[in-house]
């Protein structure tokens, strides 16, 4: 008889709809797809891009990827070649994106969707003197922050964390005014960090 509040989890599975009141989740699909469309616009519409990913990852990761296949659909020009099925941490990334390198050495732009696989890509593009390549990651730390101000990334994605948090307490205070809430599933819309509000992640 207790509601279940679920945050950045996306309950999955045959009948659990009635386990929970509401679901709080980051628009992860918004999330892939504004940095699709960031990368093509950076190399003007035109070129060639790789990415990295975690076949382990959860049903609401693997909506990043559906955003971002779509906003490179968008241009015609642009053309994703390299797509290369890495691990979470950062030394097997490095391992996987730095094989790809080695076969597509005309990059424009790469996309890595989260924190371990974005430093990996930054190690990776250096070693390979490839540091003009256009990078996206999908997250955001101190680390990462620093990479934007040194010029090696174009673009984070703040998961927003706090807004997550936010919503859910007010689903639970919905639920517990009027014994049900208005949505079960809820997204909460990601912030895009880049040179223009970088200075609030310092």
């Amino acid at each position: 008889g207790i509601p279940v509040i679920t945050m950045d989890a996306y309950p999955d599975g045959k009948g659990v709809e009635d386990l929970y009141a509401a679901a709080v989740l980051d628009d992860l699909y918004q999330a892939g797809h504004d940095h699709g469309v960031a990368l093509c616009e950076a190399i003007g519409g035109k070129g060639k891009i790789g990415w990295v990913w975690y076949t382990g990852a959860s049903e609401v990761a693997k909506q990043r990827c559906e955003g971002f296949k779509d906003a490179v659909a968008e241009y015609p020009d642009v053309e994703i070649v390299a797509y290369s099925e890495g691990s979470v941490d950062t030394e097997s990334c490095l391992s996987q994106i730095s094989a790809q390198l080695q076969n597509y050495s005309d990059l424009d732009a790469y996309w890595a969707p989260w924190a371990n696989a974005g430093m990996a890509a930054v190690t990776a593009l250096a070693s390979a003197g490839m540091s003009d390549v256009r990078l996206a990651i999908s997250d955001c730390n101190e680390d990462l922050v620093k990479y934007v101000l040194d010029g090696k990334v174009i673009a984070l994605m703040d998961l927003n964390a706090r807004g997550i948090g936010e919503k859910a307490m007010e689903l639970a205070c919905e639920y517990l005014d009027k014994g049900k809430v208005s949505e079960q599933i809820n997204y909460v819309e990601v912030i895009n960090v880049d040179e223009s509000n970088i200075a609030d992640y310092q």
